[in-house]
């Protein structure tokens, strides 16, 4: 399934060790951002996911850009890598456990998925052709 744009990694960290697995799965592009740029970044990149690194994000920058990916259309998945406390509803959260990281694919691969019917829905319910 093609993902149809980049992923974008919200991280303080250079490459987040999560990252492999989405090379290993030959999910690319992926850019990766601080959380300074992140809202930036989701304006710019338009990316088809968002992946945050939980573990050093600042609760605040975290809230709002779940408020800023809320509000795009279509759904834009927001998957928060091991959260430590309570996620807005749109936040999607994965824990790495074991160093099971092809769960982390999987889920990813999943809310594509979604995404891509959200965007087919707003399309027809707009008028716009089928492809």
């Amino acid at each position: 399934m093609s993902q149809q744009g980049p992923i974008l990694v919200v991280s303080s960290d250079a490459w987040p060790s999560f990252v492999t697995a989405l090379d290993e799965a030959k999910m690319f592009p992926v850019i990766q951002t601080g959380w300074a740029d992140a809202a930036r970044a989701v304006t710019q990149v338009q990316p088809t996911a968002v992946l945050a690194a939980m573990s050093d994000a600042v609760e605040a920058r975290f809230a709002a850009l779940a408020e800023q990916i809320a509000a795009r259309k279509p759904y834009l998945p927001l998957i928060a890598v091991e959260p430590k406390g309570a996620l807005p509803d749109n936040a999607i959260p994965f824990t790495v456990g074991a160093g099971n990281l092809d769960r982390l694919v999987v889920r990813l691969r999943a809310a594509l998925r979604i995404r891509a019917l959200h965007a087919t829905v707003l399309r027809v319910l707009s008028g716009g052709a089928a492809p």
